[in-house]
């Protein structure tokens, strides 16, 4: 129940951000707070009511998806008990929500991922690498969020090379 919520924050990233935050906001609507997304391409139709669009890098990391992080974590800080937090990730993701931790150079991380992708490194090989080095992946977002603010993740994957999965649900 939507009305149960203080304040909905959305944070989409990836290949299909761009329609996963048109839909939230559509579903939402007055009832979204705010919103980022971070995109690969922005089109002409990537125009919201309440989301912020951030054009970030991929397959290397770049400055529009550090500064598209920067804000979400700037809301996340933000965040209380009585608020929903919905996020939309997609492939591409990992690159997309590159925002090097403490100690490593943005450069430096768009270094280790050309030669790790010139390598011929397996892309699921190449994020949990830039999982270690990023301060949104590999659940840090969510980690970041402390105060009790409800998290609903929806994800759609599109890795080549993975094992059939079940949906045991």
């Amino acid at each position: 129940n939507l009305d149960d919520y203080k304040r909905i924050y959305v944070f989409c990233a990836g290949k299909a951000s761009t329609n996963m935050a048109h839909a939230f906001e559509d579903i939402l609507g007055e009832k979204l707070t705010q919103g980022v997304v971070i995109v690969k391409i922005k089109e002409d139709t990537d125009i919201y009511a309440h989301t912020e669009v951030f054009v970030g890098g991929h397959p290397l990391p770049n400055a529009g998806g550090v500064e598209g992080c920067k804000r979400i974590l700037a809301l996340a800080d933000q965040m209380e008990k009585d608020d929903l937090f919905l996020v939309g990730l997609s492939g591409g993701c990992t690159a997309l929500m590159g925002y090097p931790v403490e100690g490593i150079t943005l450069e430096e991380m768009q270094a280790a991922t050309d030669v790790m992708i010139k390598s011929g490194m397996w892309v699921m090989d190449i994020n949990d690498v830039r999982g270690h080095l990023c301060r949104m992946n590999r659940g840090r977002l969510g980690q970041r969020i402390t105060k009790g603010t409800q998290i609903e993740c929806f994800e759609i994957w599109d890795a080549v090379g993975l094992d059939e999965m079940e949906d045991y649900t």
